[in-house]
């Protein structure tokens, strides 16, 4: 089954934007995300996790859209090859399956965690250093 899965933020003309992007792709249930800025999880995307069974087809129309961070782009991308889905990104024009036979997925996965290792120990030493002046603690914190 080929499942859809958009988010929208409410700007003007966006819909139709974020629409067009599957118009030459047979979509049998597209899953809409009306609360695209919640800090709660994201209900229709946890609809659609839930949804998706071995063989299914999931179009997204960007990384960014579906994920809110790199942490949770690995465990989702996990859990989505985990079911034998297929993910097709389609702004990035990225294709991610459980049987990708030139290892991209591995690859990119790889990157991902990578990234997201080195960027909680930037902002590590960011809490650290904010904490500190000329090499001294800062007591107005």
């Amino acid at each position: 089954m080929e499942f859809g899965y958009i988010r929208f933020s409410g700007l003007p003309g966006e819909s139709e934007k974020k629409l067009a992007t599957f118009n030459d792709t047979p979509i049998s249930q597209l899953f809409v995300e009306l609360n695209s800025y919640a800090k709660e999880p994201l209900a229709e995307r946890t609809k659609l996790l839930d949804a998706l069974k071995p063989g299914d087809v999931l179009h997204i129309q960007s990384l960014d859209e579906f994920f809110m961070t790199l942490e949770e782009m690995d465990s989702l991308l996990e859990q989505v090859l985990a079911k034998d889905v297929t993910l097709h990104c389609h702004t990035e024009e990225y294709i991610f399956s459980a049987h990708d036979k030139g290892d991209f997925t591995a690859l990119f996965r790889k990157i991902v965690r990578q990234v997201a290792d080195a960027m909680k120990k930037i902002k590590g030493e960011e809490l650290c250093t904010a904490t500190e002046y000329n090499g001294k603690k800062d007591t107005h914190t």
